[in-house]
């Protein structure tokens, strides 16, 4: 989600060479030559670089409310989840429709229980093997972990079990909610991840990584499987040779 909300606000995240001239402007203003000649050498190398580059500037960029997009894109995924989660404990529980025992700060009375069976007692076990398999679809879990983390045998109130349960899963999405307020941390551990949105976005653009031997420009390509099509390597333009670390025999001159 994070690679898509930059190609919508940005057109040089949705092409190769759109994003090869994004790169090419922040060189010059960067006027550090070295990084100029790492990009020279090493294009492939270097537009990794700096799509995690510009991943971490997007997710640490604030808006109007104060807020990260990052912080913006955590919140709305965990009231998804938080969400989806609720609604299985509900259905494990086979809880009564209307009530709102999210709400931490009212209580269910006994009239709000008539149409359910609530009170009744259960094996934990049982309560959350049927969790399980009701929610095997939305998130993966071991039902080892969870007898553990429950703690408990048996359930003597289904009703006030099924409204702490929810009321932990809220707590516990506001705790990891809290820890987008680090900005610094929070994207640090992003790019780390395996599937690291800048890792999507390089793969999204990158296309083919074979460089022209002579000038080491890039294939222009975006199907890094080509020459199977029967296509060749193909650049617009190709640099002078000397970009290449081309030199002459008799002086050693690029």
């Amino acid at each position: 989600e994070i690679v898509s909300s930059m190609k919508t606000e940005s057109s040089h995240f949705r092409k190769k060479n759109y994003f090869k001239v994004l790169v090419m402007k922040d060189l010059a203003a960067a006027k550090d030559f070295e990084l100029f000649k790492i990009y020279l050498r090493n294009i492939v190398g270097s537009l990794k670089y700096w799509s995690k580059v510009y991943v971490r500037r997007h997710c640490e960029l604030k808006t109007d409310k104060g807020n990260t997009n990052l912080f913006n894109l955590a919140e709305l995924n965990l009231n998804v989840i938080t969400t989806a989660i609720t609604n299985v404990i509900k259905e494990t529980s086979n809880f009564p429709e209307g009530i709102d025992i999210t709400d931490t700060s009212s209580s269910i009375s006994d009239e709000d229980l008539t149409s359910a069976d609530l009170s009744q007692h259960l094996d934990v076990k049982e309560w959350l093997e049927a969790f399980h398999e009701n929610a095997k679809k939305l998130i993966a879990i071991d039902l080892q972990e969870m007898m553990v983390m429950v703690g408990v045998t048996s359930i003597h109130n289904l009703s006030f079990f099924t409204k702490q349960l929810i009321q932990n899963v809220k707590q516990e999405s506001e705790a990891i909610l809290l820890g987008f307020k680090s900005t610094a941390a929070s994207v640090g551990k992003l790019t780390e991840s395996a599937s690291s949105p800048h890792i999507v976005l390089f793969n999204s653009l990158i296309g083919c990584k074979e460089q022209c031997p002579f000038c080491k420009e890039q294939c222009e390509l975006t199907d890094e499987n080509h020459l199977v099509a029967g296509k060749p390597h193909y650049t617009e333009i190709h640099r002078p040779r000397c970009l290449g670390g081309y030199t002459y025999i008799t002086d050693k001159k690029l």
